[in-house]
């Protein structure tokens, strides 16, 4: 008994420490724009950067959910269900008794339908994570605002363009995925290099 409360608990408490770590990850981003707290001049982030950030996090979110929805809709098992339920509705339409053991099989098959979809909203759709990778990539679109000028040469980019800067902001927050993948290659590459130097 002690198990299964532990178990509804578990995603329960999930869900506020990621509640909790979004508004905290909110609330710093609105300190790095410098309207709260005084900041220096060269690491105020402006609040455009965050703007579009929010706008190519949301972008990713519609489209991976729609990729997912498609996928499942594309599914082989969701296409077989979905396709003996509309021969089962149609033999039922066609014939004049009401055949029980019929109705009967399409209660069967709607609920298998209903389970495959209930499935793919916990597994497929993910979305805490998702909704979790919005300030993730506005922290990411912060963090390149901040680093281009350094790593970038102003004569081969202009730094200064302020729709360049909001495009960058837009397309490292749209790319989450591709952006955690070359952030964990580069910390490795740093770890074992630092490991193998001492």
């Amino acid at each position: 008994m002690n198990e299964e409360k532990d178990t509804e608990s578990e995603p329960l408490l999930n869900t506020i420490i990621i509640g909790l770590l979004v508004l905290l990850t909110f609330a710093m981003l609105v300190i790095a724009t410098g309207l709260l707290v005084p900041l220096p001049e060269e690491i105020v982030i402006p609040p455009y950067i965050l703007l579009y950030a929010f706008l190519g996090s949301l972008a990713y979110l519609l489209t991976s959910s729609i990729a997912e929805c498609e996928k499942l809709l594309k599914s082989k098992e969701y296409q077989e269900v979905n396709t003996e339920l509309e021969e089962l509705k149609h033999k039922l339409e066609s014939t004049d008794v009401t055949d029980s053991s019929l109705t009967d099989d399409i209660a069967e098959h709607q609920r298998r339908r209903s389970e495959l979809v209930a499935i793919w909203k916990k597994v497929e759709l993910r979305l805490w994570v998702k909704l979790a990778r919005i300030p993730f990539g506005m922290v990411l679109a912060v963090g390149f605002y901040l680093l281009i000028p350094l790593v970038v040469s102003s004569s081969l980019v202009d730094t200064s363009s302020l729709r360049l800067m909001a495009g960058v902001a837009f397309v490292v927050a749209l790319f989450p995925k591709v952006a955690m993948n070359g952030l964990t290659g580069l910390a490795s590459r740093l770890i074992s290099s630092n490991s193998a130097g001492k």
